[in-house]
């Protein structure tokens, strides 16, 4: 299964970048700089087994980048510690690459981007019903919550099992609760 999921996610990249350079290129500068992080974010997650599912985001009428939007699938399944682990190292990088290059700030609302700006969400696998597992974990307006399936419900949906800011998370992970 995890071979059709890489097999599909190339098959996809190629496809995506063989439309985008074909012929001309149309997109503007700043669309380029966008598409370049985001190549190689894709990239160094997928090591971490994160697939991006989805992208998107938002900019002012000045056209500067005041959200970014990612959906990673994650072909495991989760709980809170390896949820908690994963967003703060996918957002992290994500920081990181964006403020690597000085370059990038003429495009961006507010340079380095805050954690505010940042829409992230990792879905895992299901897991059973007994299990204590996390299906998805989102980043929203530095706030990070941990969703399971609603096992009560008919009807399929997440409930939140736990809420943190994004700093309590990454405080947790360094070891540091104070």
């Amino acid at each position: 299964m995890r071979n059709a999921i890489d097999l599909t996610h190339t098959i996809l990249a190629i496809i995506t970048m063989c439309s985008l350079y074909s012929c001309s290129d149309p997109r503007d500068e700043r669309e380029k700089v966008r598409d370049r992080i985001f190549v190689e974010y894709a990239k160094k997650m997928k090591s971490k087994d994160l697939f991006v599912a989805g992208l998107g985001g938002g900019c002012t009428k000045d056209n500067k980048t005041n959200c970014i939007e990612v959906t990673f699938d994650y072909p495991f399944i989760l709980n809170i510690d390896t949820s908690r682990k994963l967003i703060v190292e996918s957002t992290e990088t994500l920081l990181n690459l964006i403020k690597s290059d000085p370059a990038n700030e003429k495009f961006y609302e507010s340079f380095p981007p805050n954690i505010d700006i940042l829409m992230i969400s990792i879905i895992g696998q299901k897991g059973a019903i007994e299990c204590d597992y996390i299906r998805s974990v989102d980043l929203m307006k530095g706030k990070v919550s941990y969703e399971t399936d609603d096992h009560t419900s008919k009807v399929m949906r997440l409930i939140v099992v736990h809420e943190e800011t994004y700093e309590e998370a990454k405080k947790i992970l360094s070891g540091d609760m104070n």
